[in-house]
């Protein structure tokens, strides 16, 4: 399933982990966000198991979005 994550968690749960992991970085008011998002969530359904699911809001978590590019 997918699961909000922040910075405190990112390197834990994506970084070290041995799993393969998926992050979506967005904002609530950008559009394109919106609609990746519910492909995103169903995507998550499917897999689950197979692969680690995050969203990180980059409103909330605008420093890690910057150590990322």
């Amino acid at each position: 399933m997918n699961k909000m994550i922040g910075k405190k968690e990112f390197k834990t749960e994506v970084m070290e982990s041995v799993h393969l992991s998926l992050v979506q970085f967005k904002t609530e008011w950008n559009g394109a966000s919106q609609i990746v998002a519910m492909i995103y969530d169903d995507i998550a359904k499917s897999y689950k198991g197979a692969a680690n699911f995050f969203t990180v809001d980059m409103e909330e978590e605008i420093h890690l979005g910057k150590n990322m590019a």
